[in-house]
Formats: structure tokens, sequence, C-alpha cells
């Protein structure tokens, strides 16, 4: 068997499509699947992929955003066109079409309705879709208008405890940050871009009271323009810090640690492997009753609210203060433990499976996850 993963996530920095293989690879090891990833986005790539791997029968598609979405309309119509196109022709081939929905559609909402028209016909071409919760398939089924003959699988999204060091401890972190011992510590961590909500985030900081708590900003803003409102909006209060460029993965733990709470305020969201980043550093969470995170989180380890509530987050705020956020903490670090990939590779073997039909079994030395260079 061998699947080809499209695109290649793991050049923006997420491990999920690598973590993925490895489970694939580990579970089917009598088998022999392998994995290829697609590394860059270019005319007719995936066609040029299918070229040079030999017996390739099934893509794994998990986030169409690159191949459908351009900052001009018209040219997110040509390219949107040129990857449905490779999509039908692969299809004429013989080649079976899995399709993981991380998200509904474009975050930015980018010509949305045209996003969202273009990835309704790319269901029609695929033969099963895979979501992470059960949220998650009634959002894509009201969305996408779901129809009966698609075949549907709720596969968890796993952990990421063996993909980031996590060494450094609370003292280290915190005086590497000149932080105070007895602050109460607020973290936004990931991509800076509008929809996570961070603007909303720092107004509900601002209106709370008291010296001893601290708000971290940290993480890469998608434009030069996104980076300068936040650092703006972030000026007039010093409690609050921004770190606006690229986190290294081995230094991540040192906003982790040195944190006490993790916000995550999204504005709109299906799946979010942020969340599931913080649960593996054993973070309490603050995060809005949206998409999956009510079916990830629960009051043990979050502190979910009303996104359409006027003072939802700041109330969370201030709810965090008077919690024991290491305890919570530590119940989600367990509740990250249960998202064993090994059950999700064999769920997503599953899928593959009955796409293909019964592979013949293999020798073990045929087994092997790979990139290939296109």
């Amino acid at each position: 068997m061998h699947i080809l993963f499209v695109p290649n996530g793991v050049q923006w920095g997420n491990p999920y499509q690598h973590a993925l293989a490895e489970a694939l690879s580990y579970h089917n090891v009598s088998i022999g699947i392998e994995v290829d990833f697609r590394r860059r986005t270019q005319a007719f790539c995936i066609l040029r992929a299918k070229s040079r791997i030999q017996h390739c029968g099934l893509m794994h598609l998990h986030w169409t955003e690159p191949f459908l979405v351009s900052k001009r309309l018209w040219l997110s119509i040509v390219k949107s066109s040129l990857f449905l196109f490779e999509l039908a022709f692969l299809k004429l081939l013989g080649m079976k079409l899995v399709w993981t929905v991380h998200n509904i559609g474009s975050h930015e909402g980018q010509h949305r309705r045209i996003n969202l028209f273009f990835n309704r016909l790319v269901l029609h071409l695929c033969n099963h879709v895979i979501v992470h919760c059960e949220s998650a398939w009634h959002q894509v089924a009201q969305t996408y208008n779901f129809f009966q003959n698609i075949k549907v699988t709720v596969i968890p999204h796993g952990h990421y405890l063996d993909y980031y060091k996590n060494k450094v401890t609370r003292p280290d972190a915190r005086n590497g940050l000149k932080i105070g011992r007895e602050e109460i510590v607020f973290l936004f961590f990931g991509a800076v871009r509008p929809y996570k909500g961070i603007s909303q985030l720092v107004e509900a900081f601002k209106k709370l009271k008291g010296q001893q708590i601290r708000l971290l900003v940290v993480g890469s803003p998608i434009t030069q323009d996104v980076g300068r409102r936040v650092q703006e909006k972030c000026k007039d209060d010093r409690r609050i810090k921004t770190v606006l460029e690229f986190v290294p993965d081995d230094q991540i733990q040192n906003y982790m640690n040195a944190s006490d709470v993790v916000a995550m305020p999204f504005r709109d969201i299906l799946t979010s492997g942020s969340v599931i980043l913080a649960m593996g550093f054993a973070k309490a969470i603050i995060a809005p009753k949206l998409g999956c995170i009510p079916e990830i989180l629960n009051k043990h380890g979050a502190i979910l609210y009303d996104p359409d509530a006027k003072d939802g987050l700041r109330e969370a705020l201030e709810e965090a203060c008077q919690l024991d956020l290491e305890r919570m903490g530590r119940y989600n670090l367990n509740r990250a433990n249960e998202l064993d990939w090994n059950k999700i590779g064999k769920m997503t073997y599953e899928v593959y499976r009955k796409c293909l039909g019964n592979p013949r079994r293999k020798s073990v030395n045929n087994s092997r996850v790979h990139s290939s260079p296109v």
C-alpha cells in the first residue's frame, strides 16, 4: 500500500502528518505501508508526484486552503479549478481519495463563498471523509449540505507528547523570561492570525485588576500589518509581553512551562492542534465552546466560555485566577495520553483498507516511511 499525503504540513511546523505516518508504519509493519509527502505547492504538483510514485493507489488530503485560496479572486478561481482538475483526473486513473477535514474553510475568510463551493466539489470526489469529533461531522454536514453516499469516520486528533522537548523546569523557564514566582501567567501561543481572537484576549486581559498577573503573546504574525496591530494594542499595559516571531520547536517549552494557563480565544475553529499541544505540556486551558473543543476539554481541565457572551472571555480569565491550575493541567496531561497515535493509526488504516480493499500481506522489510522529493 502506497499513500500520498497532501499537502506537507510538516514544512509549516505541524508534526501531525509525521506522527500519523509513524503510527501507520508501526501498526502495519507487516503490511508494507509507505507514506509520501508532497513538499511544495506548484502547478499540477499532485500529478507530478503521482507520476514519480509507483503503485500509489490512495491520496490522503489534509488541507485544501493552499490549493484554493489566493489574495485575488480570479487567481483563487484558477487555482481551485486546476486543483479540482487534478483530483478528477486522478480519480479517472483509479486513485482513491480520503480527506481529513481539519477546518471548514479559509480561516481568514478570503473569498469564502468560492472556497466553500470548491470544497463541496472536492467532497463529491472523496471516497471517505475523516473528522476529529462528532461536532465536526455535524458542522461539515451542515455547511456542505452533506449527502448520504459519502462515508465518514470520526478519528481523534493524536497527542504531541513525543514531538516537543519538555525538560525546562518552571523556575528556570520563569527566570529566563524574567517572570516572578507568584505571578499568574496567561499564555497565547501559536501563529498570530485574526481568527484566533488575540485582540479580544488583550482587551479582556486589560480589564483584569492586579499587578501579579501577566499575559504572554507568543508567535509569528501571518503578516507584518497583523503584527503591528497586536503590538499597538499591547504596548500600553506593562503586564503584557509580546514575542512576535517564530519560536523554534525546542524553545516552545520555555513559554509553556513558564505559564499557568493557555488562553485560546478562537473566533472560528473546527479542530485545534494548539489545544492538544497545551494539554501535552500539562496546562490548564481557556477556550470557547466551538468545534471539537468541548469534546476534548471539560471543566476538570479547562474553562470553556460562550463565545457569544459579551464578557465571556473576561469572566473566564477572572475565574482562572481562583482555580487550582496545576491540578487542571495534570488532568489535561492524562487526557492527552489517551489520544494514542497507535490507535489512531489503526483506525486510519481501516479507512484506507475499506477504500482499497484488503491488501495482501508483505514482509516486514517492505514497510517504510519516506519523503518524496516532489
